[in-house]
């Protein structure tokens, strides 16, 4: 990692040590080169603007030298990239762009690309250099196999035959040097031969093909050929040498296995380490896209390539497992990007089995798209620990809490009062691996500026008048596990020098004392402020408002997912708000209707409040408009005389204008109402509403 910015280098420290990869740091451009040399790391983040040589100088110093030319480089920056600077950066030869701020996900997932690319263009050198070693061994014995070896001119002239080419055509080593090898190939393969030389040359000087040829008997026998250019010193092939086996059995055993599997609902497939897939069948072309002849084809590394990145690894190592013959589960599912680009979810088994003599595994695809939809259709998740929500923004709410709950950076929760952040903190400590450890919580707006220090750092025996011992403060009691600042926004400026320090070095001092305490805890801060206004006010410090908005999580306001406000009032009757021992079924339809009208500028707090005041002054059965709290009531008619847009709806209207917001999904629109779908349906027929009906 490049960058004059010590905090930065912290930020991306924090991020990438998730994935525990070897870190390095430079703060200079001439560090950095020299940190290269030396090391020669696996991948370059790269800062551009720096003092001195800046990060575009640095990339092409890099690229110049023939022991980094091949890092792949990263460059990172903090301002908007201009298009020429981006073409630039690419003809210096860098891999990529990032911009700060960091999008964590993003950064790792472009890390592990770019990782996974370089691991893989390292594999390729190391089996051309293997292949290379081996052909040279390959010539020195070639008198003394048992193979068929021939040499030809690249006009097909045999120059060279072993005794094992002549013996398998039944011809001497006269008849057949100086005869055109195709002839001894039948007319419908010959162009298929042509074909594999005609596609060979520096970059591809060895090649495996299979075709028919008449053996000495005049039948028809299957051979499949490496073949080898040999070049002159100017680079131009003057020769080819072949080595051939008969693969008769295996052809035919081939034939009659697709005969068997080739109708098959399932695709099939039989994949070995060095070869690739070595069999496939038409059901396995279907899901993928490609023909069987192209699957074949692919090398392991393209073969890879198929795999979704994010599942890629995790097959890989399932069938390097399968292959040591190490036990794994038989079954799992895994998505693959098609041949159009399209993504397809399979249901795979595996089971570890021989082809032609050596192991291989042999694969059972099933096209399970449809399937997981349906899954994931059924699985919606309308609640994520205690918060209550099925609404598109809750829903990304949840994914940001699972994403966020398994690092250990710091989160900010942001959001009006009353919209459920302490809930969040919860749900974030409860799925970390500090869950069994403390949860200290501190609201930083209830406590004066005098107070707060102490409360949070500690103070030791006579620091200030009735200091009458030493007292641990919050954040060594939350050590090992988390530390809820609520209110963040309103900590004097005088602490937020301090509360930097902890936030990036884990470190602070007692009041009263020059000591330094360490605290391994996770701060977890909230806020209903807009802090960078406070920023821009000087009211906050910039250095410690980026650094808590590393991870953050923003709730929408209760009239932003009205949606969830039935399921809301189902939670709270059912979970919360009896009382008395009194049986409450639901809230009338014209409740309903003013709580989805209403702003609710208390949020979700607001509406659990006067839920319970309902409750509690409601009789039994269904809570009416009567039944809410005077104040409530006396804020909706002001709402509805400041706004002239509340007009009481009658039923139809109600129907109507919810099918309107589910563009005329009925089952959504059901539950918009919060009534149940074959009440709704009848609904419909009574009062003959339809998407042709005119009103």
């Amino acid at each position: 990692m490049v960058d004059d910015a010590p905090s930065n280098l912290h930020i991306l420290n924090s991020i990438l040590r998730q994935e525990a990869y070897e870190i390095s740091a430079a703060t200079s451009g001439r560090q950095a080169l020299s940190i290269a040399g030396e090391l020669l790391p696996d991948l370059i983040l790269l800062d551009i603007v720096m003092p001195g040589s800046d990060g575009f100088e640095v990339c092409r110093k890099l690229k110049a030298s023939s022991e980094t030319r091949d890092i792949p480089v990263i460059f990172i920056t903090a301002v908007k990239t201009e298009a020429d600077d981006i073409v630039r950066g690419f003809r210096l030869g860098a891999a990529d762009y990032v911009t700060k701020p960091f999008n964590p996900a993003e950064l790792l997932a472009r890390v592990r690309t770019h990782l996974a690319l370089k691991s893989a263009y390292d594999r390729l050198e190391m089996q051309a250099e293997a292949l290379r070693k081996s052909e040279t061994r390959y010539r020195a014995v070639v008198e003394d196999q048992t193979e068929l070896i021939c040499r030809f001119r690249p006009d097909g002239v045999l120059t060279f035959v072993n005794d094992a080419y002549c013996r398998y055509f039944g011809k001497t080593e006269n008849e057949l040097v100086g005869l055109n090898f195709l002839l001894l190939i039948p007319k419908e393969d010959r162009k298929k031969a042509e074909a594999n030389l005609a596609s060979m040359g520096q970059e591809k000087p060895v090649t495996t093909v299979k075709h028919q040829v008449t053996d000495r008997e005049g039948d028809i026998c299957w051979q499949q050929w490496t073949d080898r250019a040999i070049f002159d010193d100017s680079g131009r092939i003057t020769e080819f040498q072949s080595v051939g086996r008969d693969i008769t059995d295996r052809v035919q055993a081939e034939e009659a296995y697709r005969s068997l599997v080739d109708h098959s609902l399932q695709g099939l497939a039989i994949l070995q380490n060095q070869e690739g897939y070595v069999f496939a069948n038409s059901m396995m072309a279907e899901i993928t896209g490609y023909t069987v002849e192209d699957l074949l084809a692919l090398t392991p590394d393209e073969i890879k390539a198929m795999i979704h990145p994010e599942d890629r690894e995790r097959v890989w190592t399932y069938f390097r497992e399968r292959m040591a013959g190490n036990p794994v589960p038989q079954r799992y599912q895994a998505r693959i990007i098609r041949k159009d680009g399209k993504v397809r979810w399979l249901e795979v088994y595996a089971a570890l089995t021989r082809y032609v003599g050596r192991p291989a595994v042999q694969w059972t695809f099933i096209d399970a798209t449809r399937l997981v939809k349906l899954e994931t259709l059924l699985g919606e998740r309308r609640s994520f620990g205690n918060i209550v929500g099925r609404s598109n923004p809750m829903q990304r709410v949840y994914t940001l809490i699972k994403q966020f709950a398994d690092t250990d950076s710091t989160v900010l929760i942001t959001g009006e009062t009353g919209t459920g952040k302490e809930l969040v903190m919860e749900a974030i400590h409860s799925g970390s691996t500090r869950s069994e450890s403390p949860l200290i919580k501190v609201n930083c707006a209830a406590l004066a500026e005098n107070i707060l220090e102490s409360e949070l750092f500690g103070h030791i025996k006579g620091a200030f008048t009735g200091a009458d011992k030493d007292r641990a403060g919050r954040f060594q009691m939350a050590h090992g596990g988390s530390i809820f600042l609520d209110e963040i926004g309103e900590i004097p400026l005088s602490l937020q020098a301090k509360l930097l320090r902890v936030l990036e070095y884990k470190e602070f001092e007692q009041v009263g004392d020059a000591g330094t305490v360490r605290a391994d805890v996770r701060i977890i801060a909230a806020t209903n402020v807009d802090l960078e206004e406070r920023v821009r006010q000087g009211a906050f410090r910039e250095d410690v408002y980026y650094r808590l908005s590393v991870f953050t999580i923003h709730l929408p306001p209760l009239r932003e997912r009205v949606v969830d406000i039935p399921l809301l009032v189902k939670y709270f009757i059912n979970a919360g708000v009896r009382c008395d021992g009194k049986r409450l079924l639901c809230v009338s339809d014209e409740v309903l209707d003013i709580f989805r009208r209403y702003s609710w500028p208390g949020n979700v707090r607001e509406l659990k409040n006067t839920l319970e005041y309902a409750c509690a002054i409601c009789p039994g059965g269904n809570i009416a408009k009567a039944h809410l709290p005077p104040k409530f009531r006396s804020a909706v008619e002001e709402e509805i005389s400041r706004t002239n847009q509340y007009a009481p709806l009658s039923e139809k209207e109600a129907i109507v204008s919810a099918l309107n917001q589910t563009r005329w999904h009925k089952t959504k629109a059901a539950r918009l109402l919060g009534i149940s779908r074959s009440t709704f349906y009848r609904k419909l027929k009574e009062y003959g509403v339809s998407e042709t009906s005119e009103d």
